[in-house]
């Protein structure tokens, strides 16, 4: 994953509401190329979502943004958030699994219908 990036932003695939479906955020030990954050995302039914962990956290002041790579693509980020995870990925470099849930990612922000589900 560490080699070209999409410069589009990212856009995210539709949820089924019929099976529960959440996204995941694997994040990756090593940032690009470009030296942004990376991750992708995954999207699978809850009751399989095991061995994750959940930050719920303020979401801070609107400005300054920062931007990180989920799945080639930029995504537009908090500096609380975008600090979170530069702080996250350096202290679980030796964690086997590193799925984590955070509303800010892995739920589409503009879609309302989505966030309110």
């Amino acid at each position: 994953m560490a080699g070209v990036i999409d410069r589009r932003p990212y856009d995210y695939a539709r949820l089924n509401g019929n099976t529960h479906e959440i996204r995941l955020i694997h994040l990756f030990r090593t940032l690009s190329v470009d030296g942004f954050i990376q991750c992708r995302l995954e999207t699978l039914e809850l009751s399989k979502a095991t061995n994750l962990r959940a930050l719920s956290y303020a979401w801070g002041p609107e400005q300054p943004k920062r931007q990180i790579i989920v799945d080639g693509k930029l995504l537009t980020v908090r500096e609380n958030l975008y600090d979170f995870l530069q702080a996250y990925s350096r202290k679980s470099k030796l964690a086997k699994r590193r799925n984590l849930w955070i509303d800010a990612i892995c739920i589409n922000q503009s879609d309302i219908e989505e966030r309110n589900h």
